[in-house]
C-alpha cells in the first residue's frame, strides 16, 4: 500500500505485472461468485489476522508514526489506526502440525511418541489441540497424535470444544518409543452454557466496538467512508458477524444514499435494553439459559424501563437474527419462554416442561405418570433430559417423592 501526501486514506499499489493482475482478476471473479470461498477466506482471515499479532502491530503502528513525522501522514489517521488495532484482540502465530518428521540423520536420537487423547469413558477425541511450547499438533479421529521429540523435558496442554484444558508433563530419557494417555474432562451443562453466554457477551461487545468506530468515521468521511480500505474491511467484518453478504450489501450502499447512515446510527434506548438483556442471559446459567418472557420484562423493568410486550419482544427477534441469543421460544401450554442459547427439547421434555408450567415450576414423577398418563420409565427418561440440559433441578427426599424445579418457570419471589 502507499500514503499519497496530504491525504488521509491509502491506495492500492499498481501491479508491475500484467500475469499478476490476470491472476487477481480471475481469483476475484471467483471470489466474487462463490460464497463457500467467501466464507472460508474470511474464516481463515479471522484465524490469522496480522494486525492480531504482537510482532505486525509494533512494526505498522512504528511506520504510521514516522509517516506522521515525515508530514506523510495526519495524526488523526494514526489515531484512527491505533484504535482500529486496539479493538483487534492480540493473538500468538500457531503452528499446526498433524504430524511432524525429522530429517533421516535425526531418527537416531530422537524418540516416536504417541498421544492418546480420549474422555473419561475412554471414547477417542478428534480435533483436540496439543500445545507443546511453539509446537501445536491435533488428533485424528482415533483421538491419536505422533510425533517425534528429542530427548528433553516436555509442559504442554491439551485442548478441546466441551472439554476442560489438561496440563501435562512428560520426560524422554531415551530413544524407546512411547505411549502418552491424556484424558480429557468433559464440562458439565452449566459449564458449557456459562461458556456460550460468555461468547454471546464478548460477541456483542465486539459488534458495538466495531459499529462505535464506523459511525465515528462515517461522522468525518461521510458516503466516501465505502471507498476506504480500512473502514470498509470493518464494515465487512461487521455485516458478515450479522448474517448480511457484505459485498452486495455495501453495492446497494453506494446506490441508496442513508443506507450506511441508518445502519450506524445508535439508538440509545434499544442500545440500552439489548445491554441488559444480555445481563440477564448471563444470568440464567442457573436456569438452564432459558426464562420466561415475563421475568425478562419484570426484570427490565426492576432495571427502569418503562417498555412492554412489543418493544421487547422486536428487540429479541433482533438479537436472534444477529445470533446473540437463541430467540423466543413457544411451546404449546407453557408461557412464552427467552432461549439464550440452544436447549435442544424433544417432544416428552417439552410436554413435561408444559405440564411443571402449570405447577408452578414443580413436578414429581407421580404427578407426570398420572398426569400425562405414562409409564414411570418414560417419565423418567423425559426428566433426566431436562436435568442434563440444565432446565430442572433434582431435588431428592427419602421421606418425600423425588421433586424436580423448573427455575426459569418460576419468578424470583418462588
Amino acid at each position: 500500500m502507499k500514503v499519497g501526501r496530504r491525504r488521509n486514506f491509502v491506495d492500492n499499489l499498481t501491479s508491475a505485472s500484467h500475469s499478476i493482475d490476470a491472476l487477481s482478476s480471475l481469483l476475484k471473479d471467483q471470489i466474487n461468485s462463490d460464497v463457500t470461498m467467501r466464507k472460508k477466506i474470511r474464516d481463515l482471515s479471522a484465524r490469522n489476522n496480522l494486525l492480531s499479532l504482537k510482532s505486525s502491530r509494533k512494526i505498522i503502528l512504528e511506520g504510521a508514526r514516522f509517516l506522521v513525522g515525515d508530514g506523510v501522514l495526519k495524526q488523526e489517521v494514526l489515531d484512527e489506526l491505533e484504535n482500529l488495532i486496539a479493538g483487534i484482540p492480540e493473538s500468538k502465530i500457531r503452528k499446526r502440525l498433524r504430524h511432524r518428521t525429522l530429517a533421516a540423520g535425526d531418527k537416531e536420537s530422537v524418540c516416536r511418541v504417541r498421544f492418546h487423547v480420549h474422555d473419561e469413558s475412554g471414547k477417542p477425541v478428534e480435533g483436540a489441540e496439543l500445545e507443546l511450547g511453539a509446537l501445536v499438533l491435533e488428533s485424528d479421529s482415533r483421538g491419536m497424535v505422533e510425533v517425534s521429540l528429542p530427548k528433553s523435558n516436555y509442559e504442554g496442554v491439551a485442548r478441546a470444544r466441551g472439554f476442560f484444558d489438561k496440563d501435562f508433563e512428560f520426560t524422554i530419557d531415551s530413544t524407546d518409543a512411547i505411549m502418552i494417555p491424556l484424558t480429557l474432562r468433559s464440562l458439565s451443562h452449566e459449564d458449557r452454557i456459562a461458556a456460550k453466554l460468555d461468547e454471546l457477551v464478548e460477541r456483542a461487545r465486539r459488534h458495538d466496538l466495531i459499529r462505535e468506530r464506523l459511525r465515528k468515521a462515517f461522522e468525518e468521511q461521510g458516503q466516501t467512508l465505502l471507498s476506504i480500505p480500512a473502514y470498509r474491511s470493518a464494515l465487512s467484518e461487521l455485516l458478515t458477524e450479522l448474517g448480511s453478504e457484505p459485498e452486495s450489501w455495501i453495492a446497494q450502499a453506494k446506490k441508496q444514499q442513508g443506507m450506511v447512515k441508518s445502519f450506524l446510527k445508535r439508538d440509545d434506548r434499544r442500545y440500552g435494553l439489548r445491554r441488559d438483556i444480555l445481563h440477564l442471559a448471563e444470568e440464567s446459567k442457573q436456569t438452564g439459559g432459558i426464562t420466561r418472557l415475563s421475568e425478562v420484562l419484570v426484570r427490565l423493568d426492576d432495571l427502569g424501563w418503562e417498555t412492554d410486550n412489543d418493544e421487547v419482544e422486536s428487540i429479541l427477534h433482533e438479537m436472534a437474527r444477529e445470533g446473540l441469543i437463541q430467540g423466543i421460544k413457544r411451546i404449546e401450554g407453557v408461557p412464552l419462554l427467552v432461549e439464550f442459547v440452544p436447549v435442544a427439547l424433544t417432544d416428552d421434555p417439552q410436554l413435561v416442561l408444559a405440564l411443571a408450567a402449570r405447577q408452578e415450576g414443580m413436578v414429581t414423577i407421580e404427578d407426570v405418570v398420572v398426569e400425562l398418563e405414562w409409564t414411570e420409565e418414560r417419565v423418567r427418561n423425559a426428566l433426566d433430559m431436562l436435568v442434563e440440559t440444565g432446565v430442572a433441578k433434582e431435588q431428592k427426599s427419602y421421606s418425600k417423592s423425588t421433586r424436580y424445579w423448573f427455575p426459569g418457570l418460576r419468578g424470583r419471589d418462588k
